[in-house]
């Protein structure tokens, strides 16, 4: 019995302080190992898609302006041009109370941080002149400014609210001294 205890001790070393594993470096070597195994694991078996949020659909503004034939009447009754602005705005309340010179010789000043887009042109009597326009986000309102040479009796400005991602069709007629809006939304 003696010598197969012998025996056994002849089949393994004493460990000493030179020959001994530092278990310590050994369990951070296991553990980064693991941890990579891990890892590479769940990211090569992950079937998660990418959500990507659906964009909305763009705002646009269809505009079809009709000048009639009675456009802006001078002193002899003869039809002549028109000045006409287009803007887009955030908020519509300072439009909506500002006075025709006030707007006619100041509008970027007087109007300008809710001012989203701005048009000016001109329109000669029996026309009709067609604009798209992609509005931007931020902008809630088109509002329509006419320079008619009557304003005792003009209607020289009207507004709508712009419906948010869809085609929004506006017919915007011109007739005299009146402007008016009329809406036809696309689905």
């Amino acid at each position: 019995m003696h010598g197969a205890y012998l025996g056994l001790n002849n089949q393994y070393k004493i460990m000493n302080k030179s020959n001994r594993i530092d278990l310590s470096r050994l369990n951070t070597q296991w553990r980064i190992l693991l941890l990579s195994a891990l890892l590479l694991n769940t990211t090569a078996c992950s079937t998660k898609e990418e959500v990507i949020a659906p964009t909305p659909d763009p705002t646009i503004l269809e505009l079809k302006l009709k000048a009639g034939k009675l456009l802006n009447p001078d002193i002899e009754g003869r039809a002549s041009p028109l000045v006409v602005r287009i803007y887009q705005f955030e908020a519509i309340d300072k439009f909506n109370t500002s006075d025709f010179f006030a707007i006619y010789d100041n509008d970027v000043a007087l109007l300008g941080q809710d001012i989203i887009f701005r048009k000016e042109l001109e329109l000669q009597p029996d026309t009709n002149r067609n604009l798209s326009l992609e509005s931007k986000p931020e902008a809630r309102y088109l509002a329509i400014f006419a320079a008619f040479r009557n304003l005792d009796t003009a209607q020289w400005k009207a507004s709508m609210k712009i419906v948010p991602n869809q085609t929004n069709k506006v017919t915007i007629n011109f007739d005299q001294y009146t402007v008016t809006l009329k809406t036809k939304n696309a689905d």
